[in-house]
C-alpha cells in the first residue's frame, strides 16, 4: 500500500507541473495577443511595428492607407513567410490588390506596367493556391488578365510572321572513324 501511494503522490505532482506549466504558457500567449491586439487599436500611435504576423499585416494596411506602398509590400513579405495559411493567403490576396491598382494607376503605354499586373497575377495565383474558394482573389485575377492576356489567340503580339518564301538549307556530314 505504501508502494502505492508513493505511485499516486509521484502522479499527482506531475499532473501539478503540467498543469502550472500549461497555465503559464496560456497566460503568456493571452499577453502577447493582447499586446498584439492593443497594437492593431493604436496603430497610428505606434512607433515600430511588432514582429507578430498580424500585427505586420496590419501595419502594411496601415502603410498602403498613408501611401507608403514600398513598406506595405515589405511588410506583406515578411508575412508570407509564416505559417499561418489564412494569413499567408491574405498577404498574398493584398500584395496582388497593391501590384493591380499600381497597374491600372499607369497609362497604358507605361513600360511598368506589364510587371506591376504580372506580380499580380503571381500573387492572386498563389492565395487561390492556398485557399481554392477565395472568391475575390478570382475575381481580381480575371481583372488583371483581361489587362495583360495570356492566351496567344487573344493577344496581337504573339501572332508568328508568316514568311514568304521558305529557303531549303542542304548540310552535308561527314564521318570521322575514330581508332
Amino acid at each position: 500500500m505504501n508502494k502505492l501511494l508513493r505511485l499516486a503522490y509521484g502522479l499527482l505532482l506531475l499532473i501539478v507541473a503540467a498543469s502550472s506549466f500549461a497555465a503559464v504558457r496560456s497566460g503568456l500567449e493571452f499577453w502577447q495577443a493582447k499586446k498584439v491586439n492593443h497594437f492593431i487599436e493604436n496603430i497610428s500611435e505606434s512607433v515600430q511595428p511588432l514582429s507578430h504576423p498580424k500585427a505586420l499585416f496590419s501595419q502594411a494596411y496601415f502603410d498602403v492607407e498613408k501611401g507608403q506602398i514600398q513598406q506595405a509590400l515589405e511588410l506583406l513579405t515578411k508575412v508570407v513567410t509564416e505559417d499561418d495559411l489564412t494569413l499567408k493567403s491574405a498577404a498574398y490576396y493584398n500584395r496582388g490588390n497593391i501590384h493591380l491598382r499600381q497597374a491600372q494607376s499607369m497609362a497604358d503605354d507605361d513600360r511598368q506596367r506589364l510587371p506591376s499586373v504580372e506580380l499580380a497575377k503571381q500573387d492572386y495565383r498563389m492565395a487561390l493556391l492556398l485557399t481554392p474558394q477565395q472568391q475575390n482573389a478570382r475575381f481580381n485575377l480575371e481583372l488583371a488578365l483581361r489587362m495583360v492576356p495570356e492566351l496567344p489567340e487573344e493577344n496581337a503580339e504573339f501572332d508568328k510572321k508568316i514568311i514568304s518564301q521558305q529557303k531549303a538549307v542542304e548540310t552535308i556530314g561527314f564521318r570521322v572513324d575514330l581508332p
